[in-house]
């Protein structure tokens, strides 16, 4: 009996000491995103949409190019703070190869556009359909998803974020090279 609570309190005092060390861990600096290299990530589903000037697209057209895809609805006030994040990103960055491609799954071409005018939107816009809902299943509002060079998703962020958070997605999106070649 006394070995056995000598064995319990000895594994109660392991216990509190690795608990002491995460405690430790978690107050260093955030932790980091540990990279995964290009052929480690899902690859970004294909879909074709049309844009607001009517001109048919397919997400690998950009291939090459890093995509930030976001998916946001006119009832969505955290998507409406974000948009201008989005086309002052898309405008900085752009000649480094970023493409900014917005997505309602919810709301029809005259929606989308009397909703985007005042918010002087310049990025790619286009209706969704059930197809791309189904590729890219949201569980909340905005939802954008990080696909680098190589059409392979990086990240997928619910709701909306710092500022500062997205733009570091997108210069993580926009330093990743190509595949390498088999």
């Amino acid at each position: 009996m006394i070995l056995a609570c000598l064995l319990g309190m000895a594994l109660v005092s392991v216990s509190m000491a690795q608990d002491k060390d995460k405690g430790k861990e978690n107050e260093k600096s955030a932790p980091q995103k540990h990279e995964a290299l290009a052929t480690d990530l899902p690859e970004a589903p294909d879909f074709e949409a049309k844009d607001l000037s009517g001109k048919t697209f397919h997400l690998r057209d950009f291939r090459g190019k890093a995509v930030l895809l976001n998916f946001w609805a006119t009832f969505c006030t955290p998507c409406k703070t974000e948009m201008p994040w989005l086309n002052e990103f898309q405008k900085q960055y752009r000649d480094q190869g970023l493409v900014v491609l917005g997505i309602s799954t919810f709301d029809d071409e005259a929606a989308i556009r009397k909703f985007i005018k005042p918010l002087g939107v310049e990025y790619t816009m286009a209706a969704g359909d059930e197809s791309i809902d189904d590729l890219y299943p949201a569980a909340g509002m905005p939802y954008t998803i990080y696909i680098d060079r190589n059409g392979r998703i990086v990240d997928k962020v619910i709701g909306l974020k710092k500022r500062e958070i997205i733009e570091d997605e997108i210069k993580r999106i926009l330093a990743s090279g190509p595949a390498p070649v088999k």
